[in-house]
């Protein structure tokens, strides 16, 4: 089960192991794209991922990693213990 203390102790810039650890494992990949950018003459690739985590209860916690590095995560119904 997931926990709002859980959701608090994620931060920006950590990678999905990272988050893994805090939420205690793996979430399920829900969407998954991959973009080329060219900045100058560099051509580089941008993978963003979004995965969730659910509880039975419905609550849920989403996150979206920007080339394996945390961008944005909200949660939807965690309650406070």
């Amino acid at each position: 089960m997931i926990t709002l203390k859980q959701f608090d102790e994620l931060e920006r810039d950590m990678s999905y192991e990272e988050a893994c650890e805090i939420l205690g494992g793996h979430g399920a990949l829900i969407s998954s794209e991959t973009a080329t950018i060219e900045p100058g003459l560099q051509i580089m690739s941008l993978l963003t991922e979004i995965y969730e985590w659910r509880n039975e209860d419905t609550s849920i916690i989403r996150l979206l990693f920007k080339s394996d590095r945390l961008n944005e995560f909200t949660q939807d119904g965690l309650l406070a213990p």
